[in-house]
């Protein structure tokens, strides 16, 4: 075998390598990380802030 051979077999499996490395990390690593729980971006929350005073009475009562 010549240098010439080393050098490109030595080339080849590097690129090899590289290349398995690269699908490892595309395909496997990101499975692993966990996942987050994604909410809806248009779910809009509203209140009333205006409480009436029959309201305030009626939750006054229920909690006492």
């Amino acid at each position: 075998m010549t240098k010439k051979n080393k050098k490109h077999i030595v080339i080849a499996t590097a690129i090899i390598i590289l290349v398995v490395a690269l699908l490892i990390y595309r395909y496997y690593i990101p499975d692993m990380k966990p996942k987050k729980q994604s909410t809806p971006a248009s779910v809009e929350y509203t209140y009333d802030d205006i409480v009436t005073s029959s309201q305030l009475e009626e939750y006054l009562h229920k909690t006492s």
